[in-house]
């Protein structure tokens, strides 16, 4: 993708309509046919992947089914679309991408309303667990060689399994 290219070369808000047209090997008009400007690309890009991630889990978070095949299928996406998660975790979209995340899962495992103190501890939980797991994707996506996707998926494995759900089951049961 175009956009992913000139994104990972400089900064997104020095991304040009221009340099994106140039690399697709399209005009501006065509862009300018689907986007009004560079960030509309990176929301569509953004939705794009999140879209496919929840269709990708969704099941199973609704049915808080966490087994192999659910972090698989995670592990699976993330891998699809690698080089768009290049652009949406670098240090500048990390923290609204796992805020979309974040917000679209509670909305999925939300059966009933909770307690305004588990709420806000429930938040706080998520906030630690995600920014870890997008962090460790982030680092794994730009040096591939540190670890294995299997190690990856391990680790994210365990510390769900060790410490996210316990956690989010001992303070909202």
């Amino acid at each position: 993708m175009a956009f992913c290219s000139a994104a990972r070369e400089k900064p997104i808000e020095r991304v040009t309509v221009k340099e994106i047209a140039r690399l697709a090997g399209y005009n501006r008009t065509t862009f300018y046919r689907y986007f009004a400007d560079c960030s509309m690309v990176l929301e569509y890009m953004e939705k794009m992947v999140i879209d496919d991630l929840l269709e990708a889990v969704k099941g199973n978070v609704r049915e808080r089914n966490f087994d192999d095949v659910f972090f698989q299928s995670f592990l699976d996406m993330c891998q699809s679309h690698k080089e768009k998660l290049a652009v949406l975790l670098n240090d500048r979209n990390r923290s609204h991408f796992i805020r979309q995340i974040k917000e679209i899962v509670i909305q999925m495992s939300d059966e009933r309303v909770p307690e305004p103190s588990c709420e806000n501890k429930k938040h706080v939980i998520m906030d630690i667990y995600y920014s870890g797991v997008f962090s460790a994707l982030s680092e794994w996506i730009q040096n591939p060689d540190v670890i294995s996707a299997e190690e990856l998926l391990e680790l994210i494995k365990k510390l769900f399994s060790v410490w996210y759900w316990p956690e989010l089951m001992d303070i909202c049961g």
